[in-house]
């Protein structure tokens, strides 16, 4: 359509048509949005007392089987002669019947956490070691050292950077370096954090069956 060949009358007979279309796509979105913005209102309304009630049932049931297991723990640290500091130590516990049928598994999840009087004195003399001997070298390798004792975003170290750094040390076989890190080693204090249950079963063909404790799972 050539544009200059119109009247002034078909001009605006055409602006008006095309604002009234723009009128109408931007009516159809607000009523869509309008739409979408209802449907989801009752969803989650409808959906997250459901929720509640899962999540609750999850909580007191995760309570009572730690609670009931305490008894059968006990016994199992008597009877494999384990200390109590041990045995705290393991981070999970796995409870089978007598034909390994079902099992459950009881644990809690660990974060790294360290002693800052071990640490920070462990660290400064990791570092002074590092500009001392690799003065001159290159600088990759110096950063790459020192990004490994770098804290992640929380400013804590990760102990298996620590554990890495330990055993090059030790396979380069610098005493210093070693007891550099050996100070930082001794300075970890691994935090307790959530508890977890998991459980599984013998499938017909013997194959392990895992259940769905968790609405994260697929």
């Amino acid at each position: 359509m050539d544009l200059t060949k119109l009247s002034a009358e078909e001009k605006a007979k055409l602006r008006a048509q095309l604002d009234a279309e723009e009128k109408a796509n931007r009516e159809k979105i607000r009523t869509e949005r309008e739409t979408l913005k209802q449907l989801t209102d009752e969803f989650v309304d409808a959906f997250f007392p459901k929720l509640v009630e899962i999540a609750s049932r999850l909580t007191l049931a995760k309570a009572e089987l730690f609670e009931n297991a305490n008894t059968v723990l006990n016994i199992k640290r008597e009877v494999f002669g384990m200390s109590e500091e041990a045995f705290n130590a393991q981070q999970s516990h796995s409870l089978s019947n007598k034909d390994f049928s079902k099992t459950i598994i009881l644990g809690h999840n660990i974060v790294d956490g360290w002693d800052p009087d071990y640490t920070t004195a462990g660290l400064s003399k990791t570092k002074a070691w590092v500009d001392k001997q690799l003065t001159g070298q290159n600088q990759f390798l110096v950063n790459s050292l020192k990004n490994m004792l770098k804290p992640n975003k929380d400013g804590v170290l990760k102990a298996s950077r620590v554990i890495e750094l330990h055993n090059s040390a030790v396979e380069h076989g610098d005493r210093e370096l070693i007891e550099a890190i050996e100070e930082i080693k001794a300075g970890y204090r691994p935090k307790k954090t959530t508890t977890f249950v998991k459980a599984k079963m013998k499938g017909d063909n013997g194959q392990d069956i895992w259940l769905n404790l968790s609405m994260s799972q697929a």
